[in-house]
Formats: C-alpha cells, structure tokens, sequence
C-alpha cells in the first residue's frame, strides 16, 4: 500500500512519509529473510539507487530463485556483472533479457540489452560480435 501511496501521493509530504514506511518495512523484511519475490525485487531496486548496484545483487538473485520472471531482473543482474569484471555473465544474463524482450516486442529496452551485451563482448575482447550488438537492426 505505501508503494503505491508514494506514487500516487496527494501532497509531497504524504509521498515522503510514506516512502520512509515503505522503506523502514522492507529493511525489516529484508533482515528477517521474509521478503517474497516482487518486494525482493523492489528492495534490490532501492539497494541499487541508494547504495551500489553489488548492493542490489543478492536481492535480484533472491527474487529470480522465489519466481520473479521479468527480464529487468537479468538485465540489471548483466550491468551489476559488468561491474564486477564478470563478463561471460553479463554476456549471459544481457543475451536472455533481449531475447525476453525480442519476445514481449518491447524495443527499447532489447536495445539496451544489445548495448549492454555488446559492452560484455567488448570487454571480453570479441570485437566483431560486440560491434554486431552495437549495430543491431
């Protein structure tokens, strides 16, 4: 309820405390390992913003093992490994969000999935298959 409260506040005073309770909630859920899939989700999100995204990782990881099916999950999880100079997984988890994505015709982010698979790529050193992702159709 606070989540959407904090969207749809009247007033900015009301969005502010209700992202605070929203927050101080999911910090409680998040120490006692009681966070289902979707608020793990949201919980990473905030973790990624607030603090890093290696931060956000076991977060992500945890809504995906519980069910969370959206392709966010393994894009992010892609730019959180390119970070952490794990390339093969960013190349990976970069591969199945645009294949998602090509799926659920969502074209702007297939091309940030491209984008972040060819940066995968280029730092592996392949070269023509990262410029094949800088390229797409």
């Amino acid at each position: 309820m606070t989540g959407f409260t904090v969207r749809c506040a009247p007033n900015e005073d009301v969005a502010q405390r209700a992202d605070e309770i929203m927050r101080g909630d999911l910090a409680t859920l998040a120490a006692q390992a009681q966070l289902p899939p979707d608020l793990a989700y949201v919980w990473a999100g905030i973790q990624y913003e607030q603090y890093s995204p290696q931060a956000a990782r076991p977060f992500l990881l945890d809504a995906a093992k519980q069910g969370f099916d959206d392709p966010s999950v393994d894009l992010l999880l892609a730019s959180i490994a390119i970070d952490g100079r794990d390339f093969a997984e960013a190349e990976t988890r970069a591969t199945r969000a645009m294949e998602a994505y090509t799926e659920m015709n969502v074209p702007e982010l297939r091309a940030r999935s491209h984008a972040t698979r060819g940066e995968a790529r280029r730092l592996l050193e392949r070269f023509e298959e990262a410029g094949q992702d800088f390229d797409m159709e």
